[in-house]
Protein backbone atom coordinates (compact mmCIF):
# COMPACT_ATOMS: atom_id res chain seq x y z
CA UNK A 1 0.00 0.00 0.00
CA UNK A 2 1.41 3.38 -1.00
CA UNK A 3 1.32 6.27 1.50
CA UNK A 4 0.28 9.67 0.26
CA UNK A 5 2.14 12.59 1.81
CA UNK A 6 1.00 16.18 1.40
CA UNK A 7 3.40 18.89 0.20
CA UNK A 8 3.25 20.58 3.61
CA UNK A 9 4.12 17.33 5.40
CA UNK A 10 6.97 16.71 2.94
CA UNK A 11 8.46 20.15 3.59
CA UNK A 12 8.08 19.78 7.38
CA UNK A 13 9.67 16.32 7.39
CA UNK A 14 12.62 17.45 5.28
CA UNK A 15 13.05 20.59 7.38
CA UNK A 16 13.35 18.47 10.52
CA UNK A 17 15.77 16.09 8.84
CA UNK A 18 17.98 18.97 7.77
CA UNK A 19 17.71 20.86 11.06
CA UNK A 20 19.09 18.11 13.27
CA UNK A 21 22.52 17.74 11.60
CA UNK A 22 22.70 21.54 11.26
CA UNK A 23 22.05 21.96 14.98
CA UNK A 24 24.57 19.25 15.80
CA UNK A 25 27.21 20.94 13.65
CA UNK A 26 26.45 24.31 15.28
CA UNK A 27 26.82 22.87 18.77
CA UNK A 28 30.05 21.17 17.78
CA UNK A 29 31.45 24.44 16.44
CA UNK A 30 30.37 26.26 19.62
CA UNK A 31 32.10 23.67 21.79
CA UNK A 32 35.26 24.10 19.74
CA UNK A 33 35.05 27.88 20.10
CA UNK A 34 34.55 27.60 23.87
CA UNK A 35 37.44 25.15 24.16
CA UNK A 36 39.72 27.45 22.17
CA UNK A 37 38.67 30.40 24.34
CA UNK A 38 39.53 28.50 27.53
CA UNK A 39 42.81 27.33 26.02
CA UNK A 40 43.69 30.87 24.92
CA UNK A 41 42.99 32.22 28.41
CA UNK A 42 45.12 29.53 30.00
CA UNK A 43 47.85 30.14 27.45
CA UNK A 44 47.95 33.82 28.38
CA UNK A 45 48.42 32.82 32.03
CA UNK A 46 51.19 30.37 31.22
CA UNK A 47 53.05 32.79 28.96
CA UNK A 48 52.79 35.54 31.55
CA UNK A 49 53.74 33.06 34.30
CA UNK A 50 51.16 34.77 36.49
CA UNK A 51 48.48 33.17 38.62
CA UNK A 52 47.99 35.93 41.17
CA UNK A 53 45.76 35.00 44.07
CA UNK A 54 42.99 37.57 44.73
CA UNK A 55 42.86 39.01 48.24
CA UNK A 56 39.42 37.55 49.00
CA UNK A 57 40.99 34.09 48.71
CA UNK A 58 43.57 34.57 51.47
CA UNK A 59 42.46 37.33 53.86
CA UNK A 60 39.76 35.07 55.39
CA UNK A 61 42.50 32.53 56.17
CA UNK A 62 44.59 35.19 57.90
CA UNK A 63 41.53 36.15 59.96
CA UNK A 64 40.68 32.54 60.83
CA UNK A 65 43.71 31.82 63.02
CA UNK A 66 45.88 34.90 63.48
CA UNK A 67 48.31 32.93 65.65
CA UNK A 68 49.25 30.75 62.69
CA UNK A 69 50.98 33.70 61.05
CA UNK A 70 53.31 34.82 63.80
CA UNK A 71 57.08 34.68 63.50
CA UNK A 72 59.03 34.04 60.31
CA UNK A 73 56.98 33.24 57.22
CA UNK A 74 57.74 31.81 53.81
CA UNK A 75 55.92 31.75 50.49
CA UNK A 76 57.84 29.41 48.15
CA UNK A 77 55.64 30.32 45.19
CA UNK A 78 55.20 33.99 45.97
CA UNK A 79 54.49 35.57 42.57
CA UNK A 80 54.21 39.24 43.48
CA UNK A 81 54.44 38.56 47.23
CA UNK A 82 50.98 39.83 48.06
CA UNK A 83 50.14 37.28 50.77
CA UNK A 84 53.31 37.96 52.75
CA UNK A 85 52.79 41.69 52.18
CA UNK A 86 49.34 41.41 53.77
CA UNK A 87 50.84 39.63 56.77
CA UNK A 88 53.38 42.46 57.14
CA UNK A 89 50.62 45.04 56.88
CA UNK A 90 48.82 43.28 59.72
CA UNK A 91 51.78 43.82 62.01
CA UNK A 92 54.20 40.90 61.51
CA UNK A 93 57.30 42.64 60.17
CA UNK A 94 59.25 39.44 59.71
CA UNK A 95 61.79 38.72 58.41
CA UNK A 96 59.95 36.70 55.79
CA UNK A 97 61.16 34.64 52.86
CA UNK A 98 59.72 34.88 49.36
CA UNK A 99 60.69 32.59 46.51
CA UNK A 100 59.83 32.33 42.81
CA UNK A 101 59.22 36.02 42.34
CA UNK A 102 58.93 37.92 39.12
CA UNK A 103 62.15 39.87 38.82
CA UNK A 104 60.51 43.04 37.55
CA UNK A 105 58.39 43.23 40.71
CA UNK A 106 61.23 42.84 43.19
CA UNK A 107 61.45 46.56 43.98
CA UNK A 108 57.75 46.89 44.75
CA UNK A 109 57.83 43.73 46.88
CA UNK A 110 60.71 45.05 48.98
CA UNK A 111 58.75 48.25 49.48
CA UNK A 112 55.82 46.33 50.96
CA UNK A 113 57.98 43.70 52.70
CA UNK A 114 61.03 45.64 53.97
CA UNK A 115 62.44 42.63 55.81
CA UNK A 116 61.86 40.31 52.88
CA UNK A 117 64.48 37.76 51.93
CA UNK A 118 63.98 37.22 48.22
CA UNK A 119 65.17 34.22 46.27
CA UNK A 120 64.64 33.30 42.64
CA UNK A 121 64.58 29.66 41.61
CA UNK A 122 63.02 26.24 41.90
CA UNK A 123 61.87 25.66 45.46
CA UNK A 124 61.84 21.89 45.07
CA UNK A 125 65.31 21.74 43.52
CA UNK A 126 67.06 23.63 46.30
CA UNK A 127 68.53 21.25 48.88
CA UNK A 128 68.36 23.59 51.87
CA UNK A 129 65.84 26.20 53.01
CA UNK A 130 65.75 28.41 56.10
CA UNK A 131 63.82 27.21 59.13
CA UNK A 132 60.57 29.18 59.32
CA UNK A 133 57.50 29.31 61.57
CA UNK A 134 54.86 29.04 58.86
CA UNK A 135 54.37 28.58 55.13
CA UNK A 136 51.55 30.08 53.09
CA UNK A 137 51.44 29.48 49.35
CA UNK A 138 49.42 28.71 46.23
CA UNK A 139 51.60 26.09 44.49
CA UNK A 140 51.03 24.41 41.13
CA UNK A 141 48.41 21.66 41.41
CA UNK A 142 50.64 18.85 40.21
CA UNK A 143 53.47 19.87 42.58
CA UNK A 144 51.45 20.58 45.71
CA UNK A 145 52.25 17.28 47.42
CA UNK A 146 55.97 17.82 46.82
CA UNK A 147 55.68 21.35 48.18
CA UNK A 148 54.15 20.07 51.42
CA UNK A 149 56.77 17.34 51.79
CA UNK A 150 59.54 19.87 51.26
CA UNK A 151 58.02 22.43 53.62
CA UNK A 152 57.62 19.91 56.44
CA UNK A 153 61.41 19.56 56.55
CA UNK A 154 62.01 23.22 57.48
CA UNK A 155 58.73 24.54 58.94
CA UNK A 156 57.98 24.43 62.67
CA UNK A 157 54.35 25.53 62.41
CA UNK A 158 51.43 25.49 59.95
CA UNK A 159 51.82 24.82 56.24
CA UNK A 160 48.91 26.41 54.39
CA UNK A 161 48.40 25.62 50.73
CA UNK A 162 45.60 26.72 48.44
CA UNK A 163 44.26 23.99 46.15
CA UNK A 164 41.05 22.95 44.46
CA UNK A 165 38.86 20.70 46.59
CA UNK A 166 39.42 17.97 44.00
CA UNK A 167 43.06 17.83 45.08
CA UNK A 168 42.15 15.49 47.94
CA UNK A 169 40.21 13.14 45.68
CA UNK A 170 42.58 10.54 44.21
CA UNK A 171 43.20 7.31 46.10
CA UNK A 172 46.97 7.72 46.20
CA UNK A 173 46.79 11.33 47.39
CA UNK A 174 44.04 10.51 49.90
CA UNK A 175 46.18 7.79 51.47
CA UNK A 176 49.10 10.20 51.71
CA UNK A 177 46.95 12.96 53.22
CA UNK A 178 45.78 10.70 56.05
CA UNK A 179 49.34 10.52 57.35
CA UNK A 180 50.65 13.93 56.31
CA UNK A 181 49.43 15.98 59.28
CA UNK A 182 46.45 17.53 57.50
CA UNK A 183 44.60 19.35 60.29
CA UNK A 184 42.14 21.65 58.49
CA UNK A 185 40.32 21.85 55.18
CA UNK A 186 39.00 25.41 54.98
CA UNK A 187 36.64 25.90 52.07
CA UNK A 188 36.42 29.23 50.30
CA UNK A 189 32.91 30.57 49.85
CA UNK A 190 33.94 32.32 46.63
CA UNK A 191 35.76 30.80 43.69
CA UNK A 192 39.05 32.63 43.10
CA UNK A 193 39.62 34.24 39.72
CA UNK A 194 43.30 34.45 38.99
CA UNK A 195 44.52 37.94 38.22
CA UNK A 196 46.80 38.87 35.33
CA UNK A 197 48.03 42.13 33.84
CA UNK A 198 45.01 42.38 31.56
CA UNK A 199 42.65 42.24 34.51
CA UNK A 200 40.68 39.47 36.15
CA UNK A 201 40.47 36.22 34.19
CA UNK A 202 37.07 34.57 34.42
CA UNK A 203 38.33 31.07 33.87
CA UNK A 204 38.00 29.21 37.17
CA UNK A 205 35.15 26.71 37.45
CA UNK A 206 36.52 24.88 40.51
CA UNK A 207 35.88 25.29 44.22
CA UNK A 208 38.98 25.90 46.32
CA UNK A 209 40.06 25.36 49.89
CA UNK A 210 43.03 25.98 52.13
CA UNK A 211 44.66 22.76 53.28
CA UNK A 212 46.46 23.36 56.57
CA UNK A 213 49.09 20.90 57.83
CA UNK A 214 50.27 21.03 61.44
CA UNK A 215 53.30 19.31 63.01
CA UNK A 216 52.54 16.04 64.80
CA UNK A 217 48.85 16.16 63.88
CA UNK A 218 47.60 12.57 63.66
CA UNK A 219 43.81 12.93 63.80
CA UNK A 220 41.23 13.43 61.09
CA UNK A 221 41.14 16.98 59.69
CA UNK A 222 38.52 19.50 60.68
CA UNK A 223 36.42 20.94 57.88
CA UNK A 224 35.23 24.53 58.03
CA UNK A 225 34.22 27.39 55.74
CA UNK A 226 35.89 30.76 55.29
CA UNK A 227 33.04 33.24 54.93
Amino acid sequence: MTSVVSLAEFRLTNHKMEAVPHLTAHRSRQRNINARSRADTLDRHIKAEVFRTPSYAYTPLLDYRTEWFEGVGFDPSAGDGRMIAEIVQRGNAGPHYLNDLRGEEEASILASVPNGRITIGDYLAKPVHPVVDFVITNPPFRLAVDFVKKARAHTTGPICILQSVAWQGTRKRSEWLKGAGLAYVLNLSRRPKWEVEIGEAHMNVYDYAWFVFLPDHDELPRMDWLL
